[in-house]
């Protein structure tokens, strides 16, 4: 049984709003100081329904960051920009049960996430960070200029076709440099794309 099978079956972290709280703590929960978060012990068909709405949507032993080049649509300089990946194996919510993803997985969208993840995460893209988005109409982790200090808008990076992170080739692939995280990634209500045809674009060793 991997890390994330672990903590998914018999600590499971649970994203509980202030406001939910003390129902969470008469079904059960216990905070879990190291990672910053609610959590449930022994978490079963039993007791899924009383959790549902706090359970993560994805967990991972460890992630990736990638990173390309675009330019500022405000100053137009040219800046670094990054994407959140998870690799095959981690494990997603769908349906009230845990399944295991066989492609990597790559994240947008999110906004809540553990201590020692929103740690890496300051420590290695300072630039990626919670700001609202007036697309979407929520908060979540985004990509800002460190030049101007303007949003990047996620859709132009992510879900068009050619755009940095969303190659259609090798070529295009290129572009992205791709590193491990040796943090646990823990996250809900966010948008996984786990498409194998999309990823063989990037040929690197995760996708084995």
């Amino acid at each position: 049984m991997n890390f994330g099978q672990t903590i998914a079956l018999y600590n499971t972290p649970l994203f509980v709003p202030k406001s939910d709280e003390a129902t969470a703590i008469e079904h059960g929960a216990t905070w879990n100081d190291t990672l910053g978060v609610w959590q449930i012990r022994m978490l079963s068909p039993f007791n899924t329904d009383r959790f549902e709405k706090w359970i993560p949507s994805h967990i991972s032993e460890y992630f990736y960051i990638a990173t390309g080049e675009i330019f500022c649509w405000k100053c137009e300089e040219e800046i670094s920009v990054h994407s959140i990946m998870l690799p095959p194996k981690s494990l997603q919510w769908v349906h009230s049960e845990w399944n295991t993803s066989h492609y990597p997985t790559r994240i947008t969208g999110f906004s809540c996430i553990p201590k020692p993840t929103r740690i890496a995460l300051e420590k290695e893209i300072p630039s990626f960070r919670m700001g609202y988005s007036k697309t979407s109409k929520k908060n979540a982790f985004m990509n800002y200029c460190t030049f101007c200090n303007v949003l990047q808008g996620d859709w132009f990076m992510h879900s068009s076709p050619g755009g940095i992170f969303f190659p259609m080739d090798h070529k295009q692939a290129e572009r992205v440099l791709v590193r491990k995280i040796e943090t646990c990634f823990v996250t809900n209500h966010c948008s996984g794309f786990p498409e194998l045809n999309f990823w063989e674009s990037f040929d690197h060793e995760w996708l084995d």
